[in-house]
């Protein structure tokens, strides 16, 4: 399966002012001998994600992690540019999934927001919230879709990201009562 396994702290602008995130993917090879990496421009806004073909052939997580850090600026809009140009037809990899901490995905504690907030509240899904580590934050919020346009959130602080999953859940809560508001 297709994993984000870097995301690069340089950002990409194209010519209408869109500004991207750089993620970098990897997924094993038909072989399953090395990996093949590829790049992932994510924009701020809502427009879609741009995926290049595959940039490199790795041998293993470490390489793919010391191959993205060499990554300069030049290449990045290079690679940005490549991406725009290809077939997205010819691409060979399914989209990437967040993956935490080296490969290890993070444990998602027992903690249903959408429960929490339906039933104590705003303030106490926030309070409750501030005790988990970011790692596990960003493990609510793949468990429990709240992050549908698949946002980067690279940038966002421990507190930013409760901040996120407060809002999200709010929004999905909302949707879910005004299209069924007997249940």
């Amino acid at each position: 399966m297709a994993e984000i396994v870097a995301e690069l702290e340089t950002r990409v602008v194209d010519g209408q002012g869109t500004e991207y995130f750089v993620n970098v993917a990897a997924d094993r090879s038909p072989s399953g001998e090395s990996w093949e990496v590829w790049l992932e421009f994510v924009p701020l806004g809502d427009a879609d994600p741009v995926v290049t073909p595959v940039e490199s052939t790795q041998s293993d997580r470490a390489d793919i992690l010391h191959w993205a850090s060499t990554l300069g600026e030049a290449y990045l809009q290079g690679a940005f540019h490549r991406a725009n140009l290809s077939d997205p037809g010819r691409l060979s990899h399914a989209p990437a999934t967040r993956v935490y901490g080296g490969g290890v995905r993070a444990i998602v504690p027992d903690f249903d927001p959408f429960e929490v907030l339906s039933e104590s509240g705003r303030h106490a899904l926030r309070l409750r919230l501030q005790s988990f580590s970011r790692d596990e934050l960003l493990a609510i919020i793949d468990a429990y879709a709240l992050n549908p346009a698949r946002l980067s959130l690279a940038r966002l602080s421990r507190l930013q990201l409760v901040v996120f999953i407060v809002t999200a859940a709010e929004v999905q809560l909302r949707g879910r009562l005004e299209r069924n508001p007997d249940g």
